[in-house]
């Protein structure tokens, strides 16, 4: 019940940003928002997919079943198989970036973003359920966001974790 309410207050909050930035879009010029709701929104579904990827390519045959049962959905932005299939308690390796991922990806992107190494989401509002990762990172961004989107913004910090529960 919280979930909706904060859902509401961020909704609020941000998505004007996302009009704002849309618009600029759309007028060709600069994009003046880098945190809007769908830089927010946008930065849960790659993680699993690198989870998913790890998971596939550990010697572990509990964790390459799980990345063959998750890999589907995750390619889809569902995290689930991994939050229910991996022992979270007492396991702060699994329990860190399972939790705290979605902070650390955000303020990355943000800061890969505000140097400039990735553009500025362009506003587009983005179905986030549903719409596989490589196709939402390439509509925000191009190719460049793409690419973080996918490799570089979601790997580091699953890796830790897959090899030492491998």
């Amino acid at each position: 019940m919280l979930t909706k309410h904060i859902s509401f207050v961020l909704y609020t909050l941000f998505y004007p940003f996302d009009v704002a930035n849309l618009n600029a879009f759309k007028a060709g010029t600069a994009l003046p928002y880098i945190v809007k709701m769908t830089f927010i929104t946008n930065q849960k579904g790659p993680r699993a997919l690198a989870y998913a990827i790890l998971c596939l390519r550990s010697k572990s045959e509990r964790l390459r079943s799980l990345g063959k049962v998750g890999f589907i959905p995750a390619f889809f932005g569902i995290s689930e198989p991994f939050k229910f299939g991996i022992p979270m308690v007492l396991n702060p390796l699994a329990f860190i970036p399972l939790t705290m991922g979605g902070t650390i990806s955000v303020a990355a992107t943000y800061f890969a973003t505000y140097i400039g190494l990735i553009p500025r989401p362009n506003g587009i509002p983005v179905q986030t359920a549903g719409t596989p990762e490589f196709f939402r990172a390439f509509l925000l961004g191009g190719w460049r966001m793409f690419i973080w989107h996918v490799v570089a913004g979601n790997f580091a910090g699953y890796l830790v974790p897959v090899h030492e529960n491998d």
